[in-house]
């Protein structure tokens, strides 16, 4: 018997066979008007499979005939007009038979234009405003079976947003309502718009919803400010104060947007963020960057310099930390690091409580939180923020409500981990309170003043792992020597008030919200060179870091069956990834392999970091020349000359 082969074709069915039946017979009314129709009309087109050209084309009426009309004599021809009692655009007459040669639906077409894209993405972008033009071309390939350009899918994102959001310099001015609005919803809310006296410019607005206020009585007191540029038509600046709960995730506190980032703003802000700390009567500690600003406002605050220095816990680590750092960079880092009070940036100095934070890589955790928001108009700004945070505190309150530790898990999980490092260690008793642990050198633990010789129970507010080595051999419980901020009943605190939806049926323009009755937008000028979409994050690329710590743990994972390990070449606290407590590369193998394999990535670090950002030149640098001086055997004040 012959085998006979069948090939079977499967029909793709797309989104746009639906559009097949809006202009299909006389009578059909659009209600949008001529707009409406001519939007259908291409849709139409597109999905029959043919181009037309408009024979009339107004408000009252359109007239569309086939492109094929001159050359072939295509008969297909429809006329709609407006019908005067009902506003709406109706067909009057359509013969919807092609007389030209048969069509086949191409993948390309004129009739798909920017507004067309518009119209079938609007509810995409409504739901998620970040998607990217790239990403509209694969989905209109996919759904509709349409290649459109690049620029069709950037403009179409760009009037799809204009339909949703609006004109950007009409947001400013339901800022009005919206302040009225927060009040009325969010009970306990502080919500403040300032604009400039006279005009009626817009200059800055602050919120911290009520729920934020009242669950962060229950985290950890501290506060990571940051600022962040918007890409909008006006741009901007976001500014932000998040706290940080007692499971280590973030907890925005408040939030504002200014016309730009100076001093002036800054104050206005901490202001605003000082009557809502006052009241509650705690310490609260602030982590900045030092940016522009605020930099002399927050001078006593958290600043990152080199890591053992900071990293210290004792006088006398830090004095040796600090000796080396000085002798490595030489007078200029002497210079660099003499206006900078060891009091706000060294653990063995500091005299508040940072609970184990050295960075304010927790308000970068925000801004990447709220980055796909960045480029919408100001009012969608703020209410997108608000309703991802009402969600996230939503999401956490019914997570917290499954937990069955008295700890959060991540503290939890902690707590265990100091109980079995110390499992094998000695403990003897001093008096009630006092004891003596002896691991590889013997330390000192008070439970009733809470201390350890060590300092980390000082440092990071939670037992280390001598405190719960001492604990258990007293029999108390690990659970009362630990910060109530840490424990599930305060971390569900944190998030029993919930935040409220903003109804915007009653949206109007707040007459009585300002003098002029009408918010102006604030005066941009645009800076000179491509405007910047992304944070510039440090002096050498992030790939570059990546890329010599893999190659470092590949030449370890080489070398351990060859060599010996050492740990003479790196001190635990020096690092390449900037801001990093802890080094993967505490052992490396000897230096005569490292050198040949590392030595040209090396010199690629050494010209990238001659062109670096001046406010973190010095500290990137100093990395470097450390990084340098152990691999290659260099002399540090060579070293130091060469990259100063």
């Amino acid at each position: 018997m012959q085998l006979m082969e069948v090939c079977v074709i499967a029909k793709c069915t797309y989104k746009s066979e639906t559009i097949m039946f809006s202009v299909s017979s006389e009578s059909s009314m659009f209600d949008g008007g001529a707009e409406e129709f001519r939007l259908k009309l291409c849709k139409y087109a597109l999905e029959v499979g043919f181009n037309f050209l408009y024979a009339g084309n107004d408000k009252k009426r359109v007239v569309a005939v086939c492109s094929n009309k001159k050359l072939e004599g295509c008969s297909w021809r429809v006329y709609a007009s407006r019908c005067e009692a009902t506003g709406s655009f109706v067909i009057r007459t359509l013969n919807n038979v092609h007389t030209c040669a048969g069509r086949i639906r191409e993948s390309k077409s004129k009739m798909m234009r920017s507004r067309v894209v518009s119209s079938l993405i609007v509810d995409r972008i409504r739901a998620k405003p970040e998607l990217k033009p790239v990403e509209i071309i694969h989905e209109f390939k996919d759904y509709y079976g349409i290649d459109i350009s690049y620029y069709h899918a950037w403009f179409g994102k760009e009037l799809a947003k204009l339909d949703v959001h609006g004109d950007e310099s009409k947001s400013f001015n339901e800022l009005v309502w919206y302040t009225d609005a927060v009040k009325e919803t969010n009970t306990g809310s502080l919500c403040t718009l300032d604009c400039e006296a006279g005009i009626n410019r817009f200059r800055r607005f602050f919120v911290s919803f009520g729920g934020c206020i009242a669950g962060f009585q229950y985290c950890i007191p501290l506060l990571f400010i940051d600022a962040t540029f918007l890409k909008s038509k006006y741009k901007g600046q976001l500014l932000c104060a998040s706290g940080k709960n007692g499971n280590q995730g973030f907890y925005p506190l408040a939030f504002g947007v200014v016309d730009s980032e100076t001093e002036e703003n800054w104050t206005w802000f901490l202001q605003h963020l000082a009557s809502i700390l006052l009241p509650m009567g705690r310490v609260v500690t602030f982590f900045s960057d030092r940016n522009q600003g605020y930099g002399k406002l927050l001078q006593d605050r958290v600043i990152n310099l080199f890591s053992r220095c900071a990293y210290a816990v004792t006088e006398e680590e830090f004095k040796v930390a600090m000796e080396e750092l000085v002798i490595v960079g030489s007078s200029k880092v002497k210079a660099f690091i003499s206006d900078l009070s060891r009091d706000h940036y060294a653990n063995a100095f500091f005299k508040g409580m940072r609970y184990g934070e050295m960075a304010n890589s927790l308000a970068e955790s925000f801004n990447n939180w709220v980055g796909v928001f960045r480029d919408l108009p100001v009012l969608p700004l703020i209410e997108g923020i608000r309703q991802k945070l009402m969600v996230l505190n939503s999401q956490r309150r019914f997570e917290a409500e499954k937990w069955t530790t008295v700890l959060c898990p991540e503290m939890e999980t902690r707590l265990c981990e100091n109980a079995e490092a110390g499992r094998t260690w000695a403990v003897r008793r001093s008096n009630s309170t006092v004891f003596e642990v002896f691991a590889d050198y013997s330390v000192m633990v008070d439970l009733e003043q809470r201390t350890c010789s060590c300092r980390l129970w000082q440092i990071d507010g939670f037992p280390c792992t001598h405190a719960v080595a001492a604990i258990l051999a007293k029999r108390d419980s690990v659970y009362d020597y630990v910060e109530c901020y840490y424990k599930t009943d305060f971390f569900r605190k944190a998030y029993e008030s919930p935040i409220f939806p903003i109804p915007d049926i009653g949206k109007g323009l707040g007459s009585n919200g300002s003098a002029a009755g009408v918010v102006l937008p604030p005066i941009t000028k645009r800076p000179a060179g491509r405007p910047p979409t992304k944070r510039i994050k440090g002096p050498v690329p992030n790939w570059l870091f990546e890329a010599l710590h893999k190659l470092i743990k590949n030449c370890i994972a080489l070398e351990e069956t060859k060599t010996e390990m050492h740990n003479s070449l790196f001190r635990d606290s020096y690092t390449l990834s900037r801001g990093s407590p802890s080094s993967p590369l505490d052992q490396v193998p000897e230096r005569g392999f490292l050198e040949k394999l590392l030595l040209p990535f090396i010199e690629l670090v050494l010209y990238v970091s001659n062109d670096v950002v001046e406010s973190r030149g010095i500290a990137a640098k100093l990395d470097i020349v450390w990084f340098v001086v152990k691999i290659c055997n260099k002399q540090p004040e060579t070293a130091a000359q060469n990259l100063m």
